[in-house]
């Protein structure tokens, strides 16, 4: 039991460090850089992995603008 609430609390300081981290990149790289996609997405699944699903889903959703915009909506 313990094991559980100390994978939770390790993934929300690794949201709270992926915020800043997003916000850094954003900022340096531009918000249409492919690793701005990467930050979004891996936010997203620590979200989706504690469940919490609506915040997940925008930053799938915009991961994925990002990648079809840098790669083209053809790349598989």
């Amino acid at each position: 039991m313990a094991t559980q609430f100390d994978k939770a609390a390790k993934c929300n300081e690794w949201l709270e460090t992926g915020k800043i981290l997003k916000q850094y990149i954003e900022q340096t790289l531009g918000s249409e850089h492919k690793q701005t996609a990467f930050m979004h997405q891996w936010l997203a699944y620590l979200y989706d992995a504690q469940g919490k699903y609506t915040e997940a889903e925008p930053l799938y959703q915009r991961s994925l603008a990002i990648w079809e915009k840098v790669l083209g909506e053809d790349q598989p």
